[in-house]
């Protein structure tokens, strides 16, 4: 290994990686500086390194990524990369990012930061799908693979979206990052963030998608649309439902990443705002149909009349509340059934992905849906509840009643 070239890499990933570039040189030293070559065969797993942090520790974790066509450009059965991509009438069009890597005994490490991105989000994304598929005990997935993963994208029209975040985009069902220019752990290597903002692709295809095919909720909506001062029930469901989202969304995100912190993890300020550990002393309820509707007319009005505050935050706040909850309600019932990380996550994952289509369906029915029947629905999906995680439930919900569960004690995990 030439000891020059791997430092200019090191120090090109110190400009935009900051602390994180040191891991990577020490692991590098570490690693040998005799080149020893065992070359990857398209076909095989390729082996690679990956950065692997949580709110508690950061360690570098040797993966193998499956179905890779190219090492190039890693396009493969799991993601199709694009760099800094345009949307062109729905379609995502750009450049491929190039992946560049040192080869070590058949493992290749990456050589920058965009390959670094690479190789993690691909492992991901493959862990995410097999998370899916155990959890429903499927041999084939709800989403179409490859997910398309675009990198480096310019947000033009929104100094919030400009830097430092990540979205999806149902329009081109592709995942986007945006420039990270930080010091904290970058958003594309986050794990929780990752499996976050993959949540909503989950939530597309099996609640918005149908909703929208159904003519149950407009193609897109927003408050500055409204011209008058009036309750507007098409905007309250795009209100609730973005809050549901984005909380079923935390909660994917701890579920995979078990990192309750994993928000903060990238974006400090986020701080208690976003994590999804039990508040001392916090209200856990959550907010009525009515209080909810309230409020969304309180945006309209302010929005008409005041011509200001014409989008709310308020969503992730709501959603945020709702995933810690979920989460508290998972804690306890694997500590009652003395259940393992990996079972309870797989139990975890395969009872959201089942919730949102009884979301979808749901509100298909009743053509709006409220955060306690979000509760009702999920209480329903276990044939018998202990006692402390009725409580979890019953003080999540705005209305008593609401939860129906007895006292009966759980024998299994189902």
């Amino acid at each position: 290994m030439q000891h020059s070239w791997v430092l200019a890499q090191v120090l090109h990933l110190a400009k935009n990686c900051g602390a994180l570039a040191f891991t990577i040189l020490l692991f590098l030293m570490q690693s040998g500086c005799q080149p020893r070559s065992n070359k990857w065969s398209r076909g095989e797993g390729f082996k690679t390194q990956i950065i692997v942090s949580r709110s508690f520790k950061t360690e570098f974790q040797q993966v193998e990524l499956m179905g890779v066509m190219d090492k190039s450009t890693l396009i493969g059965e799991i993601a199709d990369f694009y760099y800094s991509p345009g949307d062109e009438n729905g379609t995502l069009v750009g450049a491929k990012p190039v992946a560049r890597f040192i080869e070590d005994d058949g493992v290749y490490i990456p050589a920058d930061q965009t390959s670094l991105q690479m190789v993690t989000l691909y492992y991901h994304m493959q862990q995410l799908k097999k998370l899916e598929m155990e959890s429903l005990n499927s041999q084939e997935s709800i989403l179409k693979w490859p997910r398309k993963i675009a990198l480096a994208v310019r947000v033009q029209n929104s100094p919030d979206m400009k830097y430092n975040n990540a979205f999806y985009n149902g329009k081109v069902d592709a995942l986007y990052f945006v420039p990270y220019r930080s010091t904290a752990f970058p958003i594309p290597l986050n794990p929780g963030v990752i499996a976050h903002e993959h949540f909503h692709s989950y939530f597309s295809y099996q609640v918005i998608n149908p909703l929208i095919k159904k003519q149950l909720l407009p193609t897109e909506l927003k408050v500055t649309d409204v011209s008058e001062v009036k309750f507007r029930q098409d905007l309250y469901n795009t209100y609730v439902l973005k809050i549901i989202n984005e909380g079923l969304a935390d909660v994917w995100g701890w579920i995979y990443s078990r990192d309750p912190d994993f928000v903060a993890l990238s974006l400090p300020k986020a701080g208690t705002d976003r994590t999804l550990e039990k508040i001392t002393g916090a209200n856990t309820r959550m907010k009525s149909e009515a209080e909810l509707k309230n409020e969304i007319s309180e945006i309209i009005s302010n929005c008409v009349q005041l011509n200001q505050k014409c989008a709310t935050d308020d969503s992730y706040r709501h959603g945020t509340k709702l995933a810690r909850n979920l989460k508290a309600f998972a804690m306890v019932r694997q500590a009652s059934v003395g259940a393992s990380d990996e079972v309870s996550q797989k139990m975890m994952a395969g009872k959201v992905l089942t919730l949102i289509t009884e979301i979808q369906e749901t509100f298909s029915t009743n053509k709006e849906i409220s955060l306690d029947k979000v509760l009702s629905l999920w209480e329903k999906q276990f044939d018998s509840l202990s006692q402390t995680e009725c409580e979890v439930l019953e003080q999540s919900a705005s209305t008593p009643g609401v939860v129906k569960c007895g006292s009966s004690a759980v024998s299994s995990v189902q």
